[in-house]
């Protein structure tokens, strides 16, 4: 452990992994952590994971969340059960958004378990309820970007815009001659959708996540056409488009654009069934965030909702009577990665025709459903029953909130003059390897720099 004179940052979660964010960072004047999301992946080693805590939940003095995503932000009703009652600092946005999700997270817990026990499969307990999710909400303490605040003793907090998704933050903690930089999910510097993220030149410390750490995306416009073309094919063969999407973000992103393309004419008007009601009660929440988005993305409609094409399914009825509507059509649904909610329904009726396309926009961790479908399994499982997967699969990543490897190497290059060490987390062991790897034979980075992967459980002085 480290000295008085020393900090320590210790990951517990989103370290070789790219969920169950956890980060403790112990100072002579208290411990923070930041981050605190659930795992996600196989049932039961995540319910095992996700039940667990490396750390004393009273002994923490605070709770810093870069952004609302639920591997970042899910696990802390369950920190507050176990008897976390300090704040919990994140940006006005992030505030926002995590009510309807840790809400929307205690229902599908609570769902899953009178499913699963109906069935008579293995069950686990949810994790936490409404009630702790009240507790938690109780405790959030918004603050503006760029705005200074003090954290504990000799102790300071500094939120920094990371275009990953709305209220994302680049976490800035200082003290005395140190400054240690958190990058949250970095986003990629030219989002088509959101705002630049903020530069921050100055660091002693870079904690930089490494999702994409070891991969390129194509051109957002080559994407962009593969998307169309996708369009125009079920459109000729009456097929469906089934796009497994997270409900932050990436849903309005989508209807955004395809909004957009519709009234531009580029593509001809289809029908798009947006089926999550948590990315429904969201959208909401983007409607007030106009400053936050590039043109042409910007929801500028009194009711976005009111376009011909676009259908709102917010009850399990609705929901359901797409299964009976012809194509071609356009399906949104969550969860992203293909681990609960509404868009299993979809997968299991649509995955065995041909002439349908499961549309991958998103990154999908092992181990989850959505890895499945991207490796192109022969066959999924979807509430213990197999499916063949015969429809078409397309993924793409110009939608990815993430940056790739060359924007996270540029990212580190500018701040190269002043850095002690860039430490690396919250990717897969390949892409975290392809990243250091990148680094080191980089020549515009500084060789004296010590570039580490950070390693569950293990403490790096700081």
């Amino acid at each position: 452990m480290a000295s008085q004179s020393k900090w320590a940052w210790t990951s517990y979660g989103g370290c070789s992994t790219v969920t169950g964010s956890q980060h403790l960072l112990s100072t002579p004047s208290g411990k923070i952590l930041l981050e605190c999301g659930l795992f996600q992946g196989r049932r039961k080693t995540s319910a095992h994971l996700n039940r667990q805590l490396a750390y004393k939940s009273d002994e923490l003095e605070a709770l810093v969340l870069s952004h609302a995503h639920i591997d970042h932000s899910g696990k802390i009703p369950y920190l507050v059960k176990k008897g976390f009652n300090r704040k919990i600092y994140c940006t006005s946005h992030t505030a926002q958004m995590i009510e309807p999700i840790l809400h929307d997270c205690a229902h599908l817990m609570k769902d899953d378990y009178r499913y699963l026990k109906r069935k008579k499969r293995d069950v686990f307990e949810p994790l936490y309820n409404i009630e702790d999710v009240k507790r938690t909400l109780e405790l959030l303490e918004p603050i503006s970007y760029n705005k200074e605040v003090e954290l504990i003793s000799e102790v300071s907090l500094k939120f920094h815009r990371a275009a990953h998704i709305l209220g994302s933050a680049m976490v800035e903690v200082s003290g005395p001659n140190k400054k240690i930089l958190f990058t949250g999910d970095l986003g990629p510097n030219t989002s088509p959708f959101l705002l630049p993220r903020d530069s921050v030149e100055n660091c002693d410390h870079l904690f930089i996540e490494s999702t994409y750490g070891g991969r390129r995306h194509k051109p957002v416009e080559e994407n962009f056409e593969d998307l169309r073309l996708e369009i125009v094919r079920v459109q000729m063969t009456g097929g469906k488009i089934v796009i497994p999407a997270f409900a932050m973000e990436r849903t309005q992103y989508l209807v955004a654009l395809l909004n957009y393309w519709i009234e531009q004419k580029m593509i001809e008007p289809i029908p798009i069934y947006m089926d999550s009601p948590l990315g429904i009660r969201l959208t909401k929440i983007y409607e007030g965030a106009q400053n936050s988005f590039c043109d042409p993305f910007k929801i500028v409609d009194s009711n976005p909702f009111k376009k011909p094409w676009l259908h709102v399914m917010e009850s399990v009825e609705q929901s359901v009577s797409i299964n009976s509507k012809p194509g071609p059509m356009i399906i949104i649904s969550s969860s992203g990665m293909c681990e609960g909610g509404r868009i299993l329904h979809h997968l299991k009726n649509n995955c065995s025709e041909p002439k349908n396309t499961i549309l991958i926009v998103g990154f999908q961790a092992e181990h989850t459903l959505g890895r499945r479908i991207v490796d192109r399994a022969k066959a999924i499982k979807i509430y213990g029953v197999e499916y063949p997967l015969r429809c078409r699969v397309k993924a793409l990543n110009a939608f990815s909130s993430h940056a790739d490897q060359e924007d996270l190497v540029e990212f580190v290059k500018n701040k190269s003059s002043h850095l002690k060490s860039v430490n690396i987390v919250h990717g897969e062991k390949s892409q975290r390897l392809a990243f250091k790897t990148k680094l080191q034979e980089d020549n515009r980075f500084r060789t004296d720099v010590k570039v580490n992967l950070i390693e569950e459980g293990v403490p790096q002085v700081v």
